[in-house]
């Protein structure tokens, strides 16, 4: 707990079930790394490369993620909660089931990923791209979309209660069987 990792190479390593709370791993290489149910609770991630490694139930409560990189990565069930993700990428990922609430991913990405039944609630997704992602069924109540970009996005069953969408690019996303088209 606690330990000074910054720009370890973890890259493909097996952490299955690792306690790394507050942990600073600033900079390390999680590449393809086998993180199931690991806990990362307030834990250092800037700019941390996380691409294709399995997170499956990992948890990241608090985790300062800024810059990191998840592209690829499996997240099924992980939790994200208060997490500050900005400018985080986590473009083409698998986020089922995520739990990201009140997560800050400003200027990040879920681009392409498929968050089937993802909780956002409250999170801040400013100037965020969502293009493509499936949020079908997620819950995104209170969710910040200004100035995001949410191209083909899929928001079939979702909840999207007091959200804001203040100069967000809504060009084709659709909404169950309904298409949002906003010019």
């Amino acid at each position: 707990v606690g330990l000074d990792l910054s720009g370890v190479s973890f890259a493909g390593a097996k952490l299955e079930k690792t306690d790394l709370r507050k942990a600073k791993l600033a900079g390390a290489d999680l590449r393809k790394a086998n993180a199931k149910w690991a806990n990362f609770t307030d834990a250092d991630l800037a700019h941390a490369d996380l691409r294709d490694a399995d997170l499956f139930h990992a948890v990241f409560d608090r985790a300062r993620l800024e810059d990191a990189r998840f592209s690829g990565a499996y997240l099924f069930g992980a939790n994200l909660i208060g997490s500050r993700a900005a400018r985080a990428d986590f473009s083409g990922a698998y986020l089922k089931d995520i739990l990201m609430e009140e997560i800050d991913l400003s200027g990040g990405s879920i681009r392409d990923c498929y968050a089937f039944r993802g909780v956002f609630t409250g999170a801040k997704m400013a100037g965020a791209d969502l293009s493509g992602a499936d949020l079908t069924g997620a819950a995104m109540e209170d969710v910040d979309f200004t100035g995001a970009t949410l191209k083909a996005t899929r928001l079939s069953g979702a909840t999207l209660r007091q959200a804001r969408f203040a100069e967000a690019d809504l060009d084709v996303a659709r909404r169950g069987e309904r298409t949002i088209v906003v010019r």
